[in-house]
């Protein structure tokens, strides 16, 4: 069964704020925001944000699963 895409709780316009590069515009843009905000207050600290961070990679690890099964499910299908 192929779970389905995370919905930011995000608008256009909060990402244009944040300056959210539009490459990096996707399902996991909202945690992508708090990132960005928590290294920029703490001057991008590699020890600061790990929380922010994993959140942000967790999203960005289960959307990469999630687009191989679909995958998969159409190499199946032919």
């Amino acid at each position: 069964m192929i779970p389905e895409p995370r919905v930011p709780n995000i608008t256009a316009v909060e990402l244009d704020a944040a300056q959210v590069p539009q490459a990096m515009r996707d399902h996991c843009s909202d945690l992508l925001v708090n990132l960005i905000r928590c290294r920029r207050t703490v001057s991008y600290l590699p020890w600061k944000c790990t929380e922010e961070r994993n959140q942000y990679e967790g999203c960005q690890l289960d959307d990469y699963n999630r687009r191989r099964m679909i995958a998969l499910a159409m190499k199946e299908e032919e």
